[in-house]
């Protein structure tokens, strides 16, 4: 068996494995079948080790670490993504079903992906820099920060949907707090819930707003290192390229949402959306910009190189 032939086997495990896990969760969370959810964190799990074999495989036979080409990017991000959701799981086993976003995008963006040119192509001399490599890399660390966060903020939107419609009061400020009707408890609502398996409001809410901020100082140094590789590359840190631009706009929406975080209070249902939103833009800024507009960041694509 060939190198090429290892890679396209492993990529088509690990697809496989994803789609288990995206399955197992969407209908253990449906149907509130716990035990299917610990099973699709077991399938995710699985599906990362032939996804890692993939990368390596990609990576010897290229030369260079998977970034090039619409491909290797989509192959590389999805793994940030799973092993960051992943590290979440295994620190806090009972936000398994924080995988109801990451899991089906996870295994749409690889399909996608494996469908896609698979050309090797070689690094032209701008792109052989350390600076190129930690722009990159504060990408991808970026896409599974934003991606942990909405994933969280859609738990709590579905677990403070859950509590209001049984009569529970929600209270954002100062802090958040679960009040029950008189006469009852949280405790003894969420009893025979599947709910009461998932964290506090307080605490998805506290998590998804920290994996924000993380993915805000991600995209600022991802922003800084590409700077500096550009100016090495092309002679000026800013070039007003619609991929920086987009990725400034990423940054800003983030930043304002850590202005109204901690200047105007919003938390709660408010916090979830807007990280909701913010992941559909980052999604935007790197996976459909890139493809859509003439970019020097045509080359992640596949498309020609412009030097």
């Amino acid at each position: 068996m060939n190198a090429d032939s290892t890679e396209i086997i492993a990529i088509w495990i690990a697809e496989f494995c994803y789609a288990v896990a995206a399955a197992l969760l969407v209908i253990g969370f449906a149907f509130k079948k716990e035990r299917l959810i610990r099973y699709s964190f077991v399938a995710a799990l699985v599906g990362l080790a032939p996804h890692s074999v993939a990368i390596i495989v990609r990576w010897v036979q290229a030369g260079h670490a998977p970034y090039i080409q619409f491909y290797e990017v989509i192959l590389s991000d999805t793994w940030f993504g799973v092993a960051i959701f992943l590290g979440l799981v295994w620190r806090f086993p009972r936000l398994r079903p924080a995988g109801l976003l990451a899991l089906p995008l996870t295994f749409v963006l690889l399909g996608i992906g494996v469908f896609s040119s698979t050309e090797i192509r070689a690094l032209p001399p701008t792109f052989k820099t350390y600076w190129l490599i930690l722009h990159i890399l504060f990408a991808k660390l970026t896409y599974g920060s934003f991606l942990v966060a909405a994933d969280l903020g859609l738990l709590y939107l579905l677990k403070e949907r859950y509590l209001r419609r049984r009569g529970v009061v929600v209270k954002v400020n100062p802090h958040i707090a679960e009040l029950a009707p008189e006469g009852g408890s949280v405790d003894g609502l969420l009893s025979e819930s599947f709910y009461r398996r998932l964290p506090s409001l307080a605490r998805m809410d506290e998590l998804s707003y920290q994996f924000a901020v993380a993915g805000f100082l991600f995209c600022g140094t991802m922003i800084a290192a590409g700077a500096v590789w550009a100016n090495n590359a092309w002679g000026e840190y800013w070039g007003w390229d619609p991929v920086e631009t987009w990725s400034l706009v990423t940054w800003l929406i983030y930043g304002i949402f850590l202005h109204l975080r901690l200047q105007r209070g919003w938390k709660g249902s408010r916090s979830a959306w807007y990280v909701l939103g913010g992941l559909v833009v980052a999604l935007l800024a790197f996976f459909v910009m890139p493809y859509i507009m003439d970019s020097v960041h045509a080359a992640y694509l596949g498309r020609s190189f412009q030097q």
